[in-house]
């Protein structure tokens, strides 16, 4: 349900209060409103009901490097290596 705030731990077992939006265009509007509003948040995604990972969602190089190693190691994961 959207606008619920629930806790889910992501595919490291960390636990995260999560919001559930309406789409990629929400997404897109918090994104190119983030510095005028001071927002800050991730991005995750999930698959059925799995675990959540982050999602760089069209900020790979703006995110901060101990993020993008958690990216680097999710992918690795799923690829199997």
């Amino acid at each position: 349900e959207e606008d619920e705030v629930i806790n889910l731990s992501d595919t490291e077992g960390t636990p995260h209060d999560v919001v559930r939006v309406p789409g990629h265009r929400f997404i897109s509007l918090l994104q190119r409103s983030r510095q005028n509003l001071d927002l800050h948040f991730l991005v995750f995604t999930r698959e059925g009901a799995g675990k959540i990972k982050i999602w760089p969602f069209n900020a790979k190089k703006r995110l901060p490097p101990e993020v993008q190693k958690k990216i680097a190691k999710a992918r690795q994961a799923d690829l199997g290596t």
